[in-house]
């Protein structure tokens, strides 16, 4: 399923499924908030290879990981993943959310966050956790 927003900010935005082709800004959007935000809570930004590697690991277990463009251009992603292991927890899922440098106030993380609520809904999910590691957010 692909989602259209159609806000003033967000104008030809489109929220699918995260390609192979994604992969390159996706690692260069998450380097930018490893090196200079707060929220990752990773010291040195992982690769392509590292980040493909996670990627298809969170899909390989059923879990959603979707991009938002305009006009071609990756502006955000999200994923979720478990939120723990202990069997207690399956029902539950964290999200992650990241956006473009250029991009915050936009919005474009309402949809995205929206559209992986959608999938975790529909693949039995009942309960999302975020750990926001920046105060400002």
């Amino acid at each position: 399923m692909t989602v259209k927003v159609n806000q003033d900010l967000t104008k030809g935005m489109e929220i699918r499924p995260v390609s192979d082709d994604d992969m390159a800004a996706i690692q260069t959007t998450y380097a930018q908030h490893v090196l200079h935000g707060l929220a990752s809570w990773e010291l040195q930004p992982p690769g392509i290879t590292e980040l493909t590697a996670r990627r298809d690991t969170l899909l390989g277990s059923g879990y959603p990981f979707v991009a938002a463009t305009v006009g071609g251009e990756l502006v955000g992603y999200a994923s979720a993943r478990p939120y723990r292991t202990r069997p207690a927890y399956r029902f539950t899922v964290e999200n992650t959310i990241y956006l473009h440098p250029d991009r915050p106030g936009q919005g474009i993380a309402q949809p995205l966050l929206q559209r992986v609520i959608d999938d975790c809904t529909s693949r039995g999910y009942r309960q999302m956790i975020a750990v926001v590691g920046d105060s400002g957010n």
